[in-house]
């Protein structure tokens, strides 16, 4: 075969869960998910970072899954996927995003930067 080993891999995982038909029908192979998170999901992580910025993807979806119902579950691919858009998927950069807008207020990234950044216009 010439395939990649996680495409190998993949194809043996599905062939053992539903034998040959699942390697025969391209309906059952679309692996369809939905990786962008909805504007109350993604408050919610936020509110999460607020509290423990050492926290990395997996742990922000298990305190996520710990209050959400069974289809609202995230898995950590779709927080790390949604911290990366928004530009805090290491510790340092969350950190960062703490010290720029506070734990009191949750800005996201796309509701544009922190204008009070200690410069003025005036160069001093």
């Amino acid at each position: 075969m010439k395939v990649s080993p996680s495409t190998y891999y993949r194809y043996k995982k599905r062939r053992a869960a539903m034998g040959d038909r699942g390697l025969k029908n391209t309906v059952l192979r679309e692996d369809v998910r939905l990786l962008r998170l909805s504007t109350d999901e993604c408050k919610r992580v936020l509110e999460i970072i607020k509290l423990d910025t050492e926290k990395g993807a997996k742990r922000i979806a298990e305190e996520y899954n710990k209050d959400a119902d069974k289809p609202r579950r995230l898995t950590d691919r779709m927080v790390y996927a949604e911290l990366r858009r928004l530009k805090l998927n290491t510790k340092e950069l969350r950190a960062d995003y703490l010290r720029r807008f506070g734990p009191d207020q949750p800005r996201l990234a796309w509701q544009g930067a922190d204008s009070t950044d200690g410069k003025n216009g005036d160069g001093s």
